[in-house]
């Protein structure tokens, strides 16, 4: 289960003015050579949030490693942008504040990191506390999330979001590019994801084999709903 790059206890790729190296393709790579490092030219895999698009972008560009892909809480990264509109807007604030040019957003988060880093988890569950997260897991979070150079790495990732990662979905879905793997989507009842109608119709629109559902939960279906996702997830990639 490792960190993304710049994320936790990773790496911190350099900042750079087109954020190549916080790309959805790059972090893909990444994770693919970490794992034939360790051995698995194939294997399966889950991301949550940022981990569920460097899954689905590894899906993509590398078909052959991926045989099952599991997706929690997000809709495809250009689905999001093409859609934002009042609503979308007030619940996804962060991916336009995050993704200003450097160093705004990293001077506004420095200022209170541990303050905007609690109220955004919070505010993202459905209780809207932090109660579902382990004391251990908030520990190590608040203190990585303090170092300057790891703010700079979350804002570098919005960034790469809001261009790089949207040209990359846009050339995919102009070319007809689809998701070849067994794909499973689920996302929270009280999640990111429900700000549309039907988010399992949008994953048809790049999967038409995608299954999937919602689950009593908001953003962080792991931590809010733990026994529901387990099992979920386990009938997935045992099947």
């Amino acid at each position: 289960m490792p960190d993304l790059p710049g994320y936790g206890m990773s790496s911190i790729p350099p900042v750079s003015g087109n954020h190549e190296a916080y790309s959805k393709r790059s972090m893909a790579s990444v994770m693919r050579e970490m794992m034939r490092v360790l051995g698995y030219r194939t294997f399966f895999a889950a991301g949550h949030d940022r981990g569920g698009r460097v899954g689905y972008r590894l899906a993509l560009d590398h078909p052959d490693t991926i045989p099952r892909l599991a997706v929690l809480d997000i809709l495809p990264t250009s689905d999001y942008w093409d859609r934002m509109n009042r609503v979308f807007g007030l619940k996804v604030y962060h991916w336009m504040f995050l993704a200003q040019p450097f160093p705004f957003p990293e001077k506004m988060i420095a200022a209170a990191p541990v303050r905007y880093l609690e109220h955004t988890l919070a505010s993202w569950t459905a209780e809207k506390n932090l109660d579902c997260f382990a004391e251990g897991a908030l520990e190590h979070t608040r203190a990585w999330f303090c170092e300057p150079d790891r703010i700079s790495a979350c804002c570098e990732d919005y960034r790469a979001g809001a261009t790089i990662d949207y040209e990359h979905d846009i050339a995919d879905r102009n070319a007809g590019n689809i998701i070849r793997a067994k794909m499973l989507a689920l996302w929270g009842d009280k999640g990111i994801a429900t700000s549309v109608d039907d988010p399992l119709a949008v994953w048809q629109a790049w999967c038409p084999h995608v299954e999937g559902h919602s689950l009593a939960a908001g953003h962080f279906l792991p931590e809010e709903a733990p026994k529901a996702t387990g099992e979920t997830l386990l009938d997935f990639f045992s099947s």
